[in-house]
């Protein structure tokens, strides 16, 4: 039973790209402190497909709230000069995977609502601090893609149950969903897991033929859940 709902604390995008046997799968979304109590989280994530396999890049301001008590002590925190970041960059090719992650803080003041000036600062600071970032490799066990790959992938498949693996930093993992139509869209009912354990679930809403979602819910933590909705959907 929710608590607490607001509406408009935030925003999103997605974005598809084909060019020269590239396929370039971006999302993006965050919040407006102003709108959201003062709280700022943002998370970006890039990847780019070709037949060669899937590389990824990624940041997000770190969220270390695991409980509702631990999430509502940071809305009333006071916000600080600096914001902590994570981010990470990877690539899973031929059945091989390795990624390198790092943290780094960078000025609060550049929000979700500053993303143009963000986008290449947080990049240009992946690159400094990525000298003595963690490495890490994985061996999947199967060549699999990357994340976003996978689920428009299964999106296209159309109705029916689908699963896959991908790869997300050293881990392999699994992509299991079920597309049915509702309310002429399809809807696609997704959850990712690790060996048997559920890591999170989503749900999201898009025309048929198209790889990019009209509605998106997902369950962050087990005491958040957020809407994502385009500009004129008229959905449940």
């Amino acid at each position: 039973m929710p608590v607490f709902t607001r509406a408009g604390v935030g925003s999103g995008w997605a974005r598809v790209e084909e060019r020269e046997g590239e396929r370039k799968l971006q999302f993006a979304a965050g919040s407006w402190p102003e709108q959201a109590r003062g709280l700022n989280r943002l998370g970006f994530v890039e990847e780019r497909v070709s037949g060669g396999g899937s590389k990824y890049f990624g940041f997000m301001t770190a969220s270390a709230e695991e409980s509702f008590a631990e999430a509502q002590r940071a809305v009333e925190a006071s916000a600080g000069a600096e914001a902590k970041y994570t981010a990470i960059a990877g690539e899973v090719q031929a059945g091989r995977a390795h990624c390198k992650t790092v943290k780094f803080l960078f000025p609060a003041k550049y929000d979700w609502a500053r993303w143009e000036e963000l986008y290449p600062l947080a990049s240009e600071a992946f690159a400094r601090a990525s000298e003595r970032g963690e490495v890490m490799a994985a061996a999947p066990r199967e060549a699999a893609h990357s994340f976003l790959h996978v689920l428009t992938g299964q999106m296209a498949g159309g109705v029916g149950v689908h699963s896959g693996s991908f790869v997300y930093g050293n881990r392999e993992m699994v992509l299991r969903s079920k597309v049915e139509r509702d309310q002429g869209r399809l809807r696609l009912d997704g959850k990712t897991l690790l060996e048997k354990r559920t890591l999170s679930q989503f749900r999201l809403w898009y025309r048929e033929g198209s790889a990019l979602p009209e509605r998106v819910d997902v369950q962050v933590k087990a005491f958040l859940r957020l809407t994502l909705a385009g500009e004129g959907y008229a959905g449940g």
